[in-house]
Parts: structure tokens; sequence; C-alpha cells
């Protein structure tokens, strides 16, 4: 999810927020607490979407570690572990990146994270 969509999940969340009165004026209504629902979900789909991107960004500095030569993989694996993480930088069918991927990364990266 690009950081266009965060942006509009979280603008759809403020802006749903914005339609409920502040509890001070009363009880809220059963259609004022769906509404805050939605938008507590809409908030966390933002936040799903902002670490999903995070995660990417470190695939892509680890694939471009290892095509640099990292000196802490094998030779023989640079290539092969380098062609996994940016497959694994797509994510699956769902657009969810392994977390084992996400491991393999930060470790190759080691300091410079």
């Amino acid at each position: 999810m690009s950081s266009q969509e965060q942006e509009r999940l979280l603008a759809e969340a403020m802006e749903l927020e914005s339609r409920v009165p502040p509890l001070a004026a009363g009880p809220r209504t059963e259609h004022e607490r769906l509404m805050l629902e939605r938008a507590a979900e809409l908030r966390r789909r933002a936040d799903v979407a902002g670490a999903s991107e995070e995660v990417g960004t470190t695939l892509d500095l680890a694939v471009e570690s290892l095509r640099q030569g990292n000196r802490m993989v094998d030779i023989a694996l640079r290539g092969p572990l380098a062609e996994w993480l940016e497959d694994a930088a797509e994510g699956d069918d769902e657009g969810v990146i392994s977390p084992y991927a996400e491991a393999v990364a930060r470790a190759l990266l080691g300091r410079q994270l």
C-alpha cells in the first residue's frame, strides 16, 4: 500500500471523527459509535500500511547491499538471496511480507539500520 493510500485512510478517519460531537455533548448514539469504530479501523489499516512500507524499504536496502557485494554473505549465495528478497518485497497474494524475509534483511543490513 502506498503512502498516498495511507494518507487517504487517515483523511477518511479524521473526516468520520469530525462528524461525531464531543462526548461532553451527551451520550453517543449507535450511529456515532459506528462512525468512531470505522474511523478506528481505518487508522489501524493506515498503521499497517505504514509498517508494510517500512519493511519493503528494509528489503530493498538488503537487496542493494547484496548486489553491492555484502561481505557477510558467501559469494555463491548473494544472487539467489537477492532474488528471494526482491520477490518477498512484493508480498504474497494479499500483499503480506514474510517476517522471515524481513528478519534476513535486517540481519544482512546489521548496523546500517
